[in-house]
């Protein structure tokens, strides 16, 4: 993004030609690098860098709407029609709940693996500057979006409520409510690290 602008490269300029610029300078971590970070947001509004987080903006919408169209039009369906002859993913219609659950539980692993342990580190070497989203303080707000997300999920392969499951989901949201720094930013203290581990 600081090359983009030192260079007032062309392409940021382009909402079609962004399309090809390196993955590194695209989506919601560009855009939360430009408006937040105070290298990038003390641009004036008429500024190339303004510019710029218009053009990442309208790349952020264009591949949301694509992702929305392809999940409705071509990914949707398929479960619906597991095991019949036109399937050729879901060869039964056990496979469909079980490729569902595994993404469940991918989901879950995600928010343990990525969302928090990056961050943490190690207790000699936190890394809160891996914590997704610090510069706008919702590191914290995304792992309850996702684990909100990722119950309702559950409950609904199931068809029902599962005790065990809502008392899982339940405890998290219980230390979510712990957690002092939504950005995570606080590690180096050894009671805010324990907050986020008991998360």
């Amino acid at each position: 993004l600081a090359r983009m602008i030192a260079d007032a490269d062309p392409m940021g300029l382009d909402a079609d030609a962004f399309a090809q610029v390196s993955v590194v300078a695209r989506g919601l971590h560009a855009m939360e690098t430009m408006l937040y970070d105070p290298d990038f947001n003390g641009y004036a509004a008429d500024s190339y860098a303004c510019t710029l987080v218009s053009v990442i903006a309208h790349d952020i919408a264009r591949q949301a709407q694509d992702l929305d169209r392809a999940w409705r039009e071509d990914f949707a369906p398929l479960p619906r029609t597991a095991g019949e002859p036109d399937n050729a993913l879901y060869l039964s219609p056990k496979e469909a709940p079980q490729a569902l659950f595994t993404q469940l539980y991918a989901g879950v692993e995600f928010v343990a693996d990525q969302r928090l342990a990056r961050p943490m580190g190690t207790a000699e070497r936190p890394r809160p500057q891996l914590a997704e989203n610090w510069r706008s303080g919702r590191s914290l707000r995304n792992v309850r979006l996702s684990l909100d997300a990722l119950h309702q999920m559950a409950t609904t392969l199931a068809g029902r409520h599962v005790a065990a499951v809502d008392e899982a989901f339940d405890t998290a949201a219980y230390f979510a409510g712990s957690v002092a720094d939504p950005a995570f930013q606080d590690l180096d203290d050894p009671q805010a690290r324990l907050r986020l581990e008991s998360l």
